[in-house]
C-alpha cells in the first residue's frame, strides 16, 4: 500500500489528478490511499500531527504556502518521501531544486507524462523498501528504515528506537540491534547506544551532541574509537 498525498488549490484540478493517479497505480495491481487536499496549510497541519505518505503531489502556485516552500518545509522535517510537483509555472523547474524533487509534471502534459510517472514512482519505492529492515518480535514484525533512525537505546532488554517521526519499544537483543545495522553508518557510543552518525553535531569527552541538543553518553574508553569511526563516515 502506498499512502499518496496530493494539494492543489483548484478543486476541479485535484479531482483530476487524484483520479489519474488512481488509474494508473490500479493498471499496475499497486494498491493506493490517496488523501486529497486543496491546501497546502491543511496538508503541512496533517504531516506535523503525525500523518505518513510515501508521495507528495505538489502544485506551486498556491495561495496560502505555495508548493516550493511547503516541499522545503518537508525536507527540513528529515521527511524523505518522494515529492512530485504539477505545475504549468515552468519558471520554477530550477527554484523547485531546494526539495529535491523527484519530478516536474506540467499540468498541461499530465495525461500524457502520468503513466510513465506511476512506472518510475514504483521502480523507486520498491528500491525505498529493499533498504528497510524487519524486526521480529514478540509474534509482531516492525519495518523501519534505518536511515531514519537517529539512535537505538539499551535499557532493561528493551530497545528504545528513537527517529524523526516517533518512539519504539521493542524487546530485542542490542547485539543483534548491532549486526542488521552494522553498514548503516551506526556508531556503538556506549554498551546500551546506538548513534546514527547522519544525526550527529558534535562529540565531546563525554558525550555525542545530535542535531536537536540532545546528548548521548560515550563510553571513556570508546571515545577514540567513536571519533575515527564518525571521522571515517564523514569523509
Amino acid at each position: 500500500m502506498l499512502d499518496l498525498a496530493v494539494c492543489d488549490d483548484e478543486i476541479a484540478v485535484l479531482e483530476v489528478i487524484s483520479s489519474e493517479l488512481r488509474r494508473q497505480f490500479e493498471r499496475l495491481g499497486q494498491k493506493t490511499k490517496i488523501t486529497c487536499y486543496h491546501l497546502g496549510r491543511e496538508l503541512w497541519k496533517a504531516f506535523c500531527s503525525g500523518e505518513c505518505f510515501d508521495v507528495f503531489f505538489l502544485d506551486i502556485d498556491m495561495k496560502d504556502i505555495d508548493g516550493i516552500e511547503l516541499a522545503r518545509r518537508l525536507r527540513e522535517r528529515d521527511c524523505n518521501s518522494i515529492i512530485v510537483f504539477i505545475s504549468n509555472r515552468e519558471e520554477f523547474v530550477y527554484k523547485s531544486f531546494v526539495a529535491k524533487p523527484f519530478r516536474f509534471v506540467r499540468k498541461s502534459e499530465l495525461k500524457n507524462e502520468i503513466r510513465q510517472l506511476v512506472d518510475d514512482i514504483i521502480k523507486e519505492s520498491k528500491r525505498e523498501s529493499d533498504r528497510n529492515i524487519v524486526l521480529n518480535t514478540r509474534g509482531t514484525s516492525v519495518k523501519l528504515n534505518p536511515f531514519e533512525i537517529i539512535y537505538v537505546e539499551c535499557n532493561n532488554k528493551t530497545l528504545h528506537i528513537e527517529t524523526e517521526s516517533r518512539t519504539l519499544h521493542l524487546e530485542f537483543r542490542l547485539s543483534e540491534m548491532e549486526k542488521i545495522l552494522s553498514n548503516c553508518g551506526f556508531i556503538k557510543t556506549h554498551k546500551s547506544y546506538l548513534v546514527n552518525y547522519r544525526y550527529i553535531y558534535s562529540i565531546e569527552k563525554s558525550d555525542v551532541v545530535l542535531d536537536s541538543g540532545n546528548r548521548i553518553p560515550v563510553s571513556k574508553h570508546r571515545i577514540a574509537d567513536v571519533k575515527k569511526e564518525f571521522r571515517s563516515l564523514t569523509i
